[in-house]
């Protein structure tokens, strides 16, 4: 099962043919039976998706309550790490909790999209409490431990500059905490535009989803590196940088021109053509920023940077997933809300070509 999820997962589809006899028997015993075989795959390689990321989940978890035990946190601070990792504990359980009603996809999807807001919220939630008096109280406490006056603590240098090298180390810690979180939003959406064009090719919503979301993305992850590039100064985040807008330069021209009903095969032909230049373009983002983290090891350690990659790999595979769940949902609403509605598309489209047609 891990195996073949490896193989899966890291793919955007997978043909009917490629689902197990077992897969296969338990969607037709279910109820009701599913026997459309688009359907069948997708619900097969969702299932591959969500099982590795519960696999993922149990060492990031692990290493996020390790974090949170350790004696380097001060106990008022320690709920900064405690927090999240029993947001990431709960989704954990969620998701192979799961597992078992992955051929019921209605019902799974409700709860898998209830326990991705809590883990998402959580880390928000936590760095929203003002730190101010937290860390004040801290260094103050610590400064009258090493016979330090009250009184002379206003002014002091020395605990003046514990103070902003706690509140920096807070603030480091948020970035790499909420960062992956956020990147991971945006890849995730542009990966489910993807997988939902490919599964209704009729349909040109999901590729306007990925021509808007690539360059977003873009700029997002840019403003996020350029912070610790000047920490650091080095030139391998200048790398990572080019690789990502190459990557998104790549898959926005693919999504302009999934971005109108097609068929089937042209659908994913032109994915798999956009797909050898996007994967270079990201494999060199990969390696640039995993060198250019590996520079910051001795100041992050290396468990945090171990942390934060696998966090952003599994926020991504889990995203592709609840994306593809809202925008399917999504477009059957359309569907409904667009029923009857054909005399004001029709006037809308008179209207658009006053703008464009009169030069």
């Amino acid at each position: 099962m891990l195996k073949r999820s490896i193989g899966r997962a890291f793919r955007l589809r997978i043909e009917p043919n490629e689902i197990t006899p077992g897969e296969r028997n338990a969607l037709v015993a279910s109820n009701p039976p599913i026997t459309d075989p688009h359907m069948q795959a997708f619900l097969a390689w969702r299932r591959s998706i969500l099982f590795l990321v519960a696999v993922a989940l149990i060492p990031l978890a692990a290493l996020r309550l390790w974090d949170a035990m350790k004696e380097d946190w001060p106990d008022e601070l320690r709920f900064i790490a405690l927090i999240p990792a029993c947001a990431e504990i709960f989704l954990c359980i969620v998701c192979w909790w799961q597992l078992k009603n992955w051929s019921h996809w209605r019902q799974q999807r409700r709860s898998l999209f209830r326990a991705w807001l809590v883990f998402m919220a959580a880390p928000f939630l936590v760095f929203l409490v003002p730190m101010d008096g937290i860390i004040e109280g801290i260094v103050r406490d610590q400064s009258v431990a090493a016979g330090v006056a009250l009184d002379a603590m206003e002014g002091n240098q020395a605990v003046a500059g514990a103070v902003i090298a706690l509140k920096g180390a807070i603030a480091v810690m948020a970035l790499l905490t909420l960062a992956p979180k956020a990147i991971s939003l945006l890849a995730g959406t542009v990966r489910a535009g993807i997988v939902t064009k490919m599964l209704f090719p009729g349909t040109a919503g999901p590729g306007w989803l990925v021509v808007l979301s690539a360059p977003i993305y873009t700029l997002f992850v840019f403003t996020l590196l350029i912070v610790p590039y000047q920490l650091t100064g080095s030139g391998w985040y200048v790398g990572a940088m080019v690789g990502l807008m190459s990557a998104q330069i790549a898959l926005g021209r693919a999504g302009y021109r999934l971005a109108k009903p097609m068929s089937h095969e042209d659908a994913v032909g032109l994915v798999a053509k956009a797909r050898a230049a996007y994967l270079f373009a990201m494999l060199v983002f990969a390696v640039c920023l995993v060198v250019a983290l590996g520079t910051m090891a001795n100041m992050l350690g290396i468990e945090t940077i171990i942390t934060t990659v696998l966090s952003f790999e599994t926020n991504v595979l889990l995203l592709t997933l609840i994306g593809s769940d809202l925008v399917i949902t999504n477009l059957e609403r359309a569907r409904g809300l667009s029923s009857g509605t054909a005399n004001h598309l029709e006037d809308s489209n008179r209207r658009l070509s006053a703008f464009v047609g009169s030069e």
